[in-house]
């Protein structure tokens, strides 16, 4: 009685592999059936898939191939198109996107340039920041070692001072305006 019942439950790999209900065998009808069934839901998939031209071709000419090399050149092709149009919707949203975004950067007013302090070297490192000190005056650090102080207004360096060795990539003037400056470089 159990072995009856055990026979009659159908369980994964029964379903999975093909096997029968009754014999636990393998069922060579099943399987041919099971292939039919596959070509059945390709065709669906075909036809909701496809343009109308195409769908209409493939109504006319609905006999099943009998060569395994048509049936798989069908079955690539049923499933391509569902993946390949939801791609092709995708990358097309998102160059529109692209483009819309390109085209908004394009629009953004550019201010020009309102003044240049140079004379600092930055080869080496990259500089982290510049400063005001004050109202009137730029400092930034340089590769040399020297904390350069520009006149905000002209753009003229207006004081070098030693301030290490190496690198000053940050330089701090004190929060009250009291004549301190803080900096820091690589060592």
């Amino acid at each position: 009685n159990e072995s009856n019942s055990s026979r009659e439950r159908l369980g994964f790999f029964d379903l999975l592999f093909g096997r029968n209900r009754r014999s636990n065998d393998l069922e060579e009808e099943d399987e041919e059936d099971d292939d039919d069934d596959d070509d059945d839901d390709n065709d669906n998939d075909e036809e909701h898939s496809m343009d109308d031209e195409d769908a209409n071709e493939h109504n006319e000419n609905s006999q099943a191939s009998s060569t395994t090399t048509d049936n798989a050149a069908a079955s690539g092709r049923a499933r391509r198109p569902l993946m390949a149009s939801k791609w092709d919707r995708l990358m097309k949203r998102r160059e529109a996107e692209r483009r819309n975004e390109e085209n908004h950067l394009k629009n953004v007013p550019s201010l020009g340039l309102i003044n240049s302090y140079d004379g600092h070297r930055n080869a080496r490192t990259m500089i982290k920041e510049a400063n005001f000190w004050s109202d009137s005056y730029v400092m930034s650090g340089s590769d040399c070692g020297h904390i350069f102080i520009w006149n905000k207004f002209t753009g003229k360096i207006v004081r070098i001072i030693q301030a290490d060795e190496h690198v000053v990539n940050c330089v701090q003037p004190h929060p009250l305006d009291y004549p301190i400056l803080a900096s820091s470089g690589i060592d």
